[in-house]
Protein backbone atom coordinates (compact mmCIF):
# COMPACT_ATOMS: atom_id res chain seq x y z
CA UNK A 1 0.00 0.00 0.00
CA UNK A 2 1.19 3.29 -1.09
CA UNK A 3 2.01 5.97 1.91
CA UNK A 4 -1.15 7.89 1.49
CA UNK A 5 -3.26 4.80 2.14
CA UNK A 6 -1.91 4.27 5.74
CA UNK A 7 -2.64 7.98 6.40
CA UNK A 8 -6.18 7.94 5.29
CA UNK A 9 -6.62 5.09 7.15
CA UNK A 10 -5.32 6.14 10.19
CA UNK A 11 -7.49 10.03 9.66
CA UNK A 12 -10.45 7.67 9.18
CA UNK A 13 -9.65 5.56 12.10
CA UNK A 14 -9.02 8.84 13.97
CA UNK A 15 -12.20 10.33 13.44
CA UNK A 16 -14.26 7.21 14.41
CA UNK A 17 -12.97 7.32 17.42
CA UNK A 18 -13.49 11.13 18.47
CA UNK A 19 -17.29 10.56 16.70
CA UNK A 20 -17.24 7.86 19.53
CA UNK A 21 -15.70 10.03 22.17
CA UNK A 22 -17.91 12.76 21.67
CA UNK A 23 -20.69 10.17 21.63
CA UNK A 24 -20.30 9.15 25.12
CA UNK A 25 -19.31 12.55 26.62
CA UNK A 26 -22.94 13.83 24.65
CA UNK A 27 -24.82 10.97 26.74
CA UNK A 28 -22.44 11.75 30.34
CA UNK A 29 -23.92 14.97 29.74
CA UNK A 30 -27.41 13.99 29.01
CA UNK A 31 -27.46 11.40 32.49
CA UNK A 32 -25.81 14.34 34.94
CA UNK A 33 -28.70 17.26 33.35
CA UNK A 34 -31.17 13.69 33.90
CA UNK A 35 -30.31 13.44 37.80
CA UNK A 36 -30.77 16.87 38.16
CA UNK A 37 -34.04 17.27 36.79
CA UNK A 38 -34.95 14.36 38.50
CA UNK A 39 -33.96 15.74 41.61
CA UNK A 40 -35.99 19.13 40.81
CA UNK A 41 -38.96 17.13 39.74
CA UNK A 42 -39.10 16.03 42.95
CA UNK A 43 -38.61 19.24 44.79
CA UNK A 44 -41.49 20.51 42.87
CA UNK A 45 -43.31 17.57 43.95
CA UNK A 46 -43.06 17.84 47.73
CA UNK A 47 -43.22 21.46 47.09
CA UNK A 48 -46.93 21.10 45.54
CA UNK A 49 -47.99 18.28 47.43
CA UNK A 50 -47.71 20.28 50.91
CA UNK A 51 -50.58 21.51 52.59
CA UNK A 52 -52.11 24.71 50.97
CA UNK A 53 -51.42 26.55 54.29
CA UNK A 54 -47.84 25.50 53.97
CA UNK A 55 -47.39 26.64 50.41
CA UNK A 56 -48.92 29.92 51.66
CA UNK A 57 -46.63 30.89 53.69
CA UNK A 58 -44.08 29.53 51.98
CA UNK A 59 -45.03 31.89 49.27
CA UNK A 60 -45.45 34.75 51.42
CA UNK A 61 -41.64 34.41 52.10
CA UNK A 62 -40.28 33.94 48.62
CA UNK A 63 -42.38 37.17 47.84
CA UNK A 64 -41.14 39.23 50.76
CA UNK A 65 -37.44 37.98 50.33
CA UNK A 66 -37.33 35.71 53.38
CA UNK A 67 -34.91 32.67 53.38
CA UNK A 68 -36.97 29.59 52.86
CA UNK A 69 -34.75 27.16 54.56
CA UNK A 70 -31.40 25.65 54.87
CA UNK A 71 -31.35 23.34 51.92
CA UNK A 72 -33.17 25.39 49.36
CA UNK A 73 -31.32 29.21 47.98
CA UNK A 74 -33.43 31.26 46.56
CA UNK A 75 -31.51 33.63 43.48
CA UNK A 76 -34.05 36.15 41.82
CA UNK A 77 -34.31 37.03 38.16
CA UNK A 78 -35.98 39.78 38.17
CA UNK A 79 -39.19 40.84 36.81
CA UNK A 80 -40.73 39.02 33.63
CA UNK A 81 -43.53 39.22 31.05
CA UNK A 82 -45.71 36.04 31.35
CA UNK A 83 -47.58 34.78 28.47
CA UNK A 84 -49.78 31.35 28.16
CA UNK A 85 -49.51 28.67 25.65
CA UNK A 86 -51.27 25.23 24.44
CA UNK A 87 -50.65 21.96 23.17
CA UNK A 88 -50.96 23.39 19.47
CA UNK A 89 -48.32 25.49 20.05
CA UNK A 90 -44.49 24.46 18.42
CA UNK A 91 -44.59 21.11 17.67
CA UNK A 92 -48.11 19.99 18.48
CA UNK A 93 -47.16 16.67 20.18
CA UNK A 94 -46.77 18.02 23.64
CA UNK A 95 -43.53 16.86 23.97
CA UNK A 96 -41.36 19.67 25.79
CA UNK A 97 -37.65 20.25 24.84
CA UNK A 98 -36.70 18.78 28.07
CA UNK A 99 -38.49 15.08 26.79
CA UNK A 100 -41.30 15.75 29.31
CA UNK A 101 -45.26 15.44 28.29
CA UNK A 102 -46.48 18.97 28.85
CA UNK A 103 -48.49 19.34 32.20
CA UNK A 104 -50.13 22.47 33.48
CA UNK A 105 -49.13 23.64 36.56
CA UNK A 106 -45.73 22.17 36.41
CA UNK A 107 -44.40 23.30 32.58
CA UNK A 108 -42.90 26.72 31.60
CA UNK A 109 -40.97 27.84 28.34
CA UNK A 110 -38.11 29.87 29.25
CA UNK A 111 -35.13 31.42 27.42
CA UNK A 112 -32.60 28.50 27.76
CA UNK A 113 -30.00 31.28 27.86
CA UNK A 114 -31.35 32.61 31.12
CA UNK A 115 -32.79 29.99 32.81
CA UNK A 116 -31.43 26.14 32.19
CA UNK A 117 -33.90 23.45 31.34
CA UNK A 118 -35.04 21.42 34.11
CA UNK A 119 -34.72 24.56 37.09
CA UNK A 120 -37.24 24.64 39.37
CA UNK A 121 -38.47 28.62 39.42
CA UNK A 122 -40.87 30.32 41.49
CA UNK A 123 -43.52 32.95 39.97
CA UNK A 124 -45.27 35.52 41.66
CA UNK A 125 -48.90 35.67 41.83
CA UNK A 126 -48.10 31.93 39.74
CA UNK A 127 -46.44 29.53 42.01
CA UNK A 128 -43.92 26.93 41.61
CA UNK A 129 -42.93 25.59 37.78
CA UNK A 130 -40.46 23.81 36.27
CA UNK A 131 -38.60 25.27 33.12
CA UNK A 132 -39.24 22.01 30.81
CA UNK A 133 -39.59 24.01 27.44
CA UNK A 134 -38.22 26.64 25.20
CA UNK A 135 -40.20 28.57 22.20
CA UNK A 136 -38.75 30.49 19.23
CA UNK A 137 -40.36 33.62 20.66
CA UNK A 138 -39.71 33.86 24.27
CA UNK A 139 -36.14 36.40 24.88
CA UNK A 140 -35.02 36.94 27.97
CA UNK A 141 -37.22 37.98 31.36
CA UNK A 142 -39.81 36.33 28.95
CA UNK A 143 -41.90 32.93 30.03
CA UNK A 144 -44.81 31.00 28.39
CA UNK A 145 -46.82 28.90 31.19
CA UNK A 146 -48.53 26.14 29.51
CA UNK A 147 -52.07 25.57 29.94
CA UNK A 148 -54.77 23.20 29.04
CA UNK A 149 -56.64 25.63 27.54
CA UNK A 150 -57.67 26.90 23.32
CA UNK A 151 -55.44 29.23 21.67
CA UNK A 152 -58.15 31.64 21.75
CA UNK A 153 -58.27 30.82 25.82
CA UNK A 154 -54.58 31.57 25.90
CA UNK A 155 -54.64 35.07 24.13
CA UNK A 156 -57.17 36.23 26.61
CA UNK A 157 -55.54 35.45 29.61
CA UNK A 158 -53.27 38.05 28.13
CA UNK A 159 -49.84 39.06 28.80
CA UNK A 160 -48.85 39.75 32.95
CA UNK A 161 -46.23 42.39 33.10
CA UNK A 162 -43.56 43.07 36.03
CA UNK A 163 -43.94 39.37 37.00
CA UNK A 164 -41.18 38.62 39.75
CA UNK A 165 -39.53 35.48 39.03
CA UNK A 166 -36.94 33.50 41.21
CA UNK A 167 -35.04 30.46 40.40
CA UNK A 168 -34.85 27.69 43.43
CA UNK A 169 -31.36 25.24 43.89
CA UNK A 170 -31.14 22.71 46.35
CA UNK A 171 -28.40 22.68 48.70
CA UNK A 172 -27.98 19.43 47.14
CA UNK A 173 -27.69 20.43 43.60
Amino acid sequence: MKPLTYILIFLLALTIALSVFIVNFHDAIHILEAMTYRKHIELFEQLTSSQAEEIASLTAQIEQGQEIGQELTLQPLGEFEVTHYNINSGTGDGITKSGTKVLEGRTVAVCPEQIPLGSLIYIQDVGFRIAEDIGAGIDEFELDLYVDKTTEECYELGRLKNIKVWIIESEGK
